[in-house]
């Protein structure tokens, strides 16, 4: 398996798995080791089954449902976002992160994407421990006592 990483903060394509196969031991450690030190990690040209994208993201943690978006039939845990090509709104609004307004927030998503234009439709993806890390000690130590709250609007 061939890693490069996107960027110095976050971000790594993994080349020369097929994730339509089961993963040897040392393949999911590597892709394990990878997404922890990459945050997000990218397979390009994979072909799946709904299954197969099932049986993937529950090899890195415990699935659930969208408590407010209709699921693919049969997959509680996986739901279709479609954009037509006449559609200009962001699914998701301008920038989001996903059922934080749970108790116990999902750890991360797999997205799997069937088709995708030429050019634009990006997702993006902040690394938030980066962040974090920038601020100055003033400012984390204003921050250390505060707590968010989130719910869903």
């Amino acid at each position: 398996m061939k890693v490069s990483p996107l960027s110095p903060s976050i971000g790594a394509e993994l080349h020369g798995v097929d994730l339509s196969k089961p993963l040897s031991e040392s393949n999911f450690d590597e892709i394990n080791r990878c997404l922890h030190e990459h945050l997000v990690i990218i397979f390009r040209d994979q072909v799946l089954s709904t299954r197969q994208q099932r049986y993937f993201a529950a090899l890195f943690f415990d699935l659930e449902s969208h408590p407010f978006i209709e699921s693919v039939s049969g997959y509680p845990e996986i739901i279709a976002t479609v954009k037509e090509s006449n559609e200009y709104k962001n699914w998701g609004g301008p920038w989001h992160a996903d059922v934080t307004f749970t108790e116990a927030p999902s750890i991360g998503a797999v997205l799997y994407a069937c088709e995708v234009p030429p050019c634009g439709g990006d997702t993006l993806f902040a690394n938030m421990y980066l962040a974090y890390e920038a601020l100055s000690d003033g400012l984390k130590y204003a921050l250390q006592s505060l707590r968010a709250v989130h719910y869903s609007g």
